[in-house]
């Protein structure tokens, strides 16, 4: 009489070597990914930026906003120029805060940056610059007097520090 032997799936030594073989690739394969979200994170936030640029140009040149000073929140001393990041403009009732709020959405104070690269300095607010020459800027920073490199757009106004 012939004893079978019976096959009925694998081995522990054949699991322990699938193991250890999904183990390496997989400490290989997470810092490729990883680097690859984060690359993904940081070209979305420029996309954002580039955005934001976009509508507040596009509020500029839509006429509502456009010799308003009072609507910019130029005045006075300030008539060089005037900074607000898009929380101060989300409760701004100027035209060109309405203007924006129709670009943007009614939510445009909550629109933030999600790369670590963008907050490796803390967190940051998106900054809009407008000149007297109704020339507009957009950037990162954790403050109106420091933005980020490569988180920029259009022109600044002089004396932001931009840092890597």
């Amino acid at each position: 009489m012939k004893i079978r032997k019976r096959n009925d799936g694998f081995s522990l030594m054949e699991m322990i070597v699938a193991v250890a073989i999904m183990a390496v690739l997989g400490g290989i394969l997470m810092p490729q990914i990883t680097q690859y979200i984060e690359t993904s994170k940081v070209v979305k936030d420029k996309q954002t930026i580039e955005n934001v640029y976009m509508a507040v140009s596009a509020a500029l040149v839509s006429g509502t906003a456009v010799g308003d000073e009072e609507s910019l929140g130029l005045s006075g001393n300030q008539k060089e120029g005037a900074v607000m990041s898009l929380e101060e403009l989300a409760v701004n009732d100027g035209e060109f805060a309405k203007q924006l709020k129709l670009l943007l959405g009614d939510s445009m104070g909550e629109i933030t940056l999600d790369s670590g690269r963008a907050s490796e300095h803390g967190a940051g607010k998106i900054y809009v610059y407008v000149g007297e020459d109704m020339r507009a800027g957009v950037y990162w920073g954790t403050d109106s007097g420091s933005g980020q490199k490569g988180f920029t757009a259009g022109e600044l106004p002089e004396g932001v520090n931009l840092y890597d």
